[in-house]
């Protein structure tokens, strides 16, 4: 796969929507009233043709109605990302399906995914379904892989130990956004993880995504909200800058109020920290 299909899975499965479908989920069936095969059938159908279904919630919607029925179906969806004669993009959308639905028996198998004679994408798209199982294993394993050798798993890696909160990647996180080689997918990935929990040394990082253009509008808001909620006025120009900006209006229009909101805060803090008229303090 080229580094940019390459970015595309890795930014999809974060996202935890695979192709970043954006319909919205039917209400499922009852369970006693499917039947799990037929339910992983319909969905190996659809991710079997991703150039089609791609930007079909579908297959998200079967995998939700396979776990209400019987989780254990969940396995084969681990079958077809390990099998090699699954096309890349299939293997994508099998990799976003699993999110939010790794099992503890899954893990040997996934772990072995992550092996360096496996194929580059697979083994970062993997990363990052196991950076959210909170496993003494898994956890040492996401710590290795950050030193990997393939850029790709390296940021899957860093970005998951960011998200577990881990006090050291998240400044090498701070440090790599601002890396001219970096690409824009990155970049944002980065941005959209700090802003999750925000703290206050990723002010520098969270105001340069609320005026890059790159990004999508949903990143910048998350940034711009992060912002308002961190207080520190040293995000007022980068909001200028969004405002005065081509963004979208949605966003402008947040970044006008967090502009209002920081401006007020610091207006505010000045009036606190002034000295009463005449210079002397209250006692």
């Amino acid at each position: 796969m080229s580094d940019s299909r390459v970015l595309a899975c890795i930014g999809a499965i974060l996202l935890g929507t695979a192709f970043g479908c954006g319909h919205g989920f039917e209400q499922p069936l009852p369970v006693d009233s499917v039947n799990p095969q037929a339910l992983f059938d319909e969905w190996k159908a659809l991710v079997d043709n991703p150039e089609a279904n791609k930007d079909n919630n579908r297959y998200i919607e079967l995998v939700h109605e396979m776990a209400a029925a019987s989780p254990d179906i969940l396995h084969k969806i681990v079958d077809v990302i390990a099998d090699p004669s699954t096309k890349p993009e299939s293997r994508v959308m099998a990799m976003g399906s699993l999110n939010g639905f790794v099992m503890t028996d899954m893990l040997p198998k996934l772990l072995k995914l992550t092996d360096p004679s496996m194929e580059s994408s697979t083994r970062a798209g993997i990363t990052i379904l196991l950076s959210s199982v909170n496993t003494p294993e898994c956890m040492e394993r996401i710590r290795q892989l950050a030193n990997d050798s393939d850029k790709r798993v390296k940021f899957a890696a860093t970005v998951g130990l960011v998200s577990q909160g881990d006090a050291d990647a998240r400044k090498s996180a701070q440090a790599l956004y601002f890396e001219p080689s970096l690409p824009p997918q990155y970049r944002e990935r980065i941005a959209f993880t700090l802003a999750q929990v925000p703290q206050p040394e990723d002010v520098k990082v969270l105001a340069a995504a609320t005026a890059d253009s790159a990004f999508d509008p949903m990143t910048r808001a998350m940034a711009i909200g992060s912002l308002v909620t961190l207080g520190d006025p040293a995000a007022i120009p980068s909001l200028q800058q969004c405002v005065d900006s081509d963004a979208p209006p949605e966003v402008k229009d947040l970044a006008r109020d967090a502009l209002a909101s920081l401006k007020s805060q610091q207006e505010a803090a000045a009036s606190e920290s002034a000295p009463p008229v005449g210079g002397v303090s209250a006692p």
